[in-house]
């Protein structure tokens, strides 16, 4: 037999560990009034094939996702928003991380932001 496969689930209760993993694993921070990037987010994947396609997204439609596109551990993204005090822009980032060598499986990571412009 040539080839390999992962077998992310069997069933409705077991479920195999192919992950993905964002660092930093938050962010919590306060900013100078005007302007602010994050540092770059980066995905992992755990326990996958590869390739592996990414797609960012951020719950609060106030900021700006800059991809660093790539591929593995090379794809990343930046959070980009503006603000003046009292502003507290707050939400949700996630990366679907698509495995395409082991038949298009998903999975998902978030992480909780919270940018405090004073």
């Amino acid at each position: 037999m040539i080839g390999a496969a992962y077998v992310q689930s069997v069933g409705g209760n077991v479920t195999a560990d192919y992950a993905v993993d964002i660092t930093p694993d938050s962010l919590e921070v306060t900013a100078s009034n005007g302007g602010y990037q994050s540092p770059l987010f980066r995905a992992s994947p755990v326990n996958g094939v590869g390739p592996y396609d990414f797609t960012w997204s951020a719950s609060n439609q106030s900021v700006t996702l800059t991809n660093t596109g790539g591929s593995g551990e090379a794809a990343g993204t930046r959070i980009t928003t503006s603000g003046f005090t009292p502003d507290l822009i707050e939400g949700v980032l996630t990366c679907d991380c698509i495995d395409t060598g082991n038949g298009n499986l998903l999975t998902q990571s978030i992480i909780n932001f919270s940018i405090q412009f004073v």
